[in-house]
């Protein structure tokens, strides 16, 4: 968002400021998701699910020993 105008940049002038081609993010946003990425997006889930519910030490033991 430009903090200026209070709008959302474009797409042609978001990938000018990144230095990306509009080439290169439409080929990116069709990509099919990769196994990592599904594995990170679910440990990401989790994260969110638990946060606010259990305290630091309890969640560290949850990620330390998930199947306990």
């Amino acid at each position: 968002m430009n903090p200026d105008a209070g709008k959302f940049y474009g797409i042609s002038t978001a990938c000018r400021m990144m230095g990306v081609s509009r080439a290169a993010y439409y080929k990116w946003t069709h990509r099919k998701v990769t196994v990592h990425e599904q594995e990170n997006q679910a440990i990401w889930d989790d994260i969110i699910e638990l946060k606010g519910r259990i305290t630091t030490p309890q969640f560290t033991i949850q990620v330390q020993h998930p199947d306990d």
